[in-house]
């Protein structure tokens, strides 16, 4: 197999894929939840804060309104102040009336106690009657002013129309000279037992206790915003910036203002590199984990493909190993898909070879009784008649012809093949008488052993064939066979016209062409080819062997040769 399987590619890599995508799209939605859930906590955190902060503020403006409501409860207040309604004079009488001026005043300072520095009350009326807690901190320039601008009605409708108080946005003092910003409360002034108005009341409380109130607010700004107009009036120098941030926002009871807090929109960005990094290494981490399981998975799923294609590139036919596929081929399937084709190719040449071989036995098989009979008859009359060789003759081709035909057996013991190859032999030696010999040694432990039926005659007969036609007689051919059943030799030599190198390296070719093809046409009738491939066939050792000229043909078959020696 190649070092990298395509295989496991093509099946791992669609998993790895896969989970890469779930994997990414888990991330964005778990780092998404994050930013969301960090903006709900942020905005429910600011959402609070508003709300804590918008009773912080009615808390203040009930102050506010208790301290107006204690006004209305001081008779001596009241009570001077329905008395100056009766009077058509449009000028301050607490200018002239010192004393009540002072007595009014001091009723007034009487419900600030311990808070005059942060609120201070003031009364006037339709006649420009005016008195306050802080009469000496009064301008009277701008107090004069302050009451011929004032619309006394409207104001009185508008306090009406707010429920009975009318808080006002900050703002300075207008009957003083100081720079300070107040929170008003404007509250109409009458006693439990009238519905008649004799003045207004303004309560003024300082920002400086506004702001200390809503102080602690986590660093973020707490704003007070007009929902009529939109603008925020709270605090006093805040600039409107456009950026990412979000508000949220709470009413304050009664009034038209609300409380604002700003909250930044979570973002990487808002909290640095460190969760951006986390998020990079969990996500690192877990292609990694991926990336191992399904190669591991890949593996187990593919292990059995590449087995079998290696399986299939390590058959081995009987003669020689099955012809591998491309070694630098890395496609198991592909690999399969060759090995395949080539073992079906052969497959179906085997089958062609083998209805030959059937016919060819069926068209030797074609009556040997009537042989085996004629043989039978000419050997009687050759006895009767005193020819007794021609007898012996007889009975030696008859037990040819049986050995021959006998196609149950692909192998014999030894000792049978070496008694045909002595009939053979003899049967050469009647015809050719003096001008032929033969010597014949065998190992007497090697007459048991199984070996290829016709595996030695053809080599004798091939003398005959090849070796003596050109050559004069006489002529002689030595057969010896020597070794063990585990590792033995057979050497053949003739005294005939030798063999050319040309011949040899014909017989090596139509060898290697039989044993790779199986073809049955490649041996030609050639004795030692022929020999050669059955053995290889019927024989699971090493078989080798060489030719050689020496005063005539010499050939030379080892079997069992694990040594890899040279033959």
């Amino acid at each position: 197999m190649g070092n990298h399987s395509q295989l496991l590619k093509r099946i791992a890599m669609p998993y790895f894929i896969l989970l890469t995508i779930i994997i990414s799209i888990a991330m964005i939605i778990v780092y998404n939840s994050l930013i969301v859930r960090m903006k709900n906590d942020a905005s429910n955190s600011a959402r609070q804060l508003a709300n804590t902060a918008a009773n912080q503020v009615s808390t203040y403006i009930n102050e506010l309104d208790v301290l107006a409501e204690q006004v209305n409860h001081q008779p001596k207040v009241t009570n001077a102040f329905y008395e100056l309604a009766e009077n058509s004079a449009e000028n301050n009488s607490f200018d002239k009336n010192i004393p009540a001026d002072i007595e009014i005043s001091s009723e007034l300072n009487g419900l600030l106690i311990n808070r005059a520095a942060d609120f201070n009350i003031s009364i006037y009326n339709d006649k420009r009657d005016f008195v306050s807690s802080q009469n000496f901190m009064i301008d009277r320039t701008n107090l004069e002013r302050t009451l011929k601008a004032a619309d006394y009605s409207a104001e009185l409708n508008r306090i009406a129309q707010n429920g009975g108080a009318l808080v006002l946005s900050p703002e300075k003092n207008p009957w003083t000279t100081s720079d300070n910003m107040f929170i008003t409360l404007k509250k109409a002034l009458k006693n439990d037992y009238s519905d008649d108005v004799c003045g207004i009341i303004e309560v003024r409380s300082s920002v400086r206790l506004l702001a200390e109130r809503l102080s602690g607010a986590d660093e973020q700004t707490i704003m007070l915003r007009d929902r009529a107009t939109g603008n925020i009036f709270y605090p006093s120098d805040y600039v409107y910036e456009n950026n990412s941030s979000e508000s949220v926002s709470s009413a304050i009871e009664g009034t038209d203002w609300e409380t604002v807090i700003n909250f930044s929109v979570p973002s990487a960005s808002t909290y640095g590199m460190p969760i951006l990094i986390i998020f990079i290494i969990i996500y690192l981490l877990l292609m990694g984990f991926i990336f191992f399981i399904t190669n591991i998975v890949g593996r187990y799923v593919t292990r059995p493909i590449m087995q079998l294609a290696q399986y299939v590139k390590m058959i081995n036919a009987p003669d020689e190993q099955l012809e591998r596929v491309d070694d630098k081929a890395i496609d198991e399937i592909k690999e399969l898909e060759d090995s395949f084709d080539k073992m079906l190719d052969r497959m179906n040449r085997s089958i062609t070879q083998e209805k030959q071989a059937y016919s060819l036995a069926l068209q030797a098989q074609m009556n040997p009784h009537f042989l085996y009979n004629s043989l039978s008859v000419i050997g009687a009359a050759g006895s009767e008649a005193g020819c007794d060789r021609v007898s012996d003759m007889c009975i030696e081709l008859s037990d040819m012809l049986r050995y021959v035909t006998a196609y149950e057996k692909v192998t014999v013991p030894l000792k049978e093949e070496a008694a045909h190859t002595k009939n053979y032999l003899s049967l050469m030696k009647s015809r050719y008488e003096d001008y032929f010999n033969y010597s014949l040694q065998i190992d007497g432990a090697l007459m048991n052993m199984a070996v290829p039926k016709l595996f030695i005659q053809p080599l004798a007969e091939n003398c005959f064939m090849h070796a003596f036609k050109d050559a004069e007689p006489p002529w002689s051919i030595d057969i010896k066979m020597t070794g063990t059943p585990e590792r033995w030799e057979l050497i053949i030599k003739d005294n005939g016209s030798g063999i050319s190198q040309e011949r040899i390296d014909e017989i090596n070719r139509k060898t290697e062409t039989a044993l790779s093809e199986r073809s049955l046409g490649g041996i030609g009738g050639l004795g030692v080819v022929n020999t050669i491939v059955r053995l290889k066939l019927t024989h699971s050792e090493s078989v080798k062997y060489s030719i050689w000229n020496d005063g005539g043909m010499g050939i030379k078959i080892i079997v069992g040769d694990k040594e890899n020696e040279d033959v």
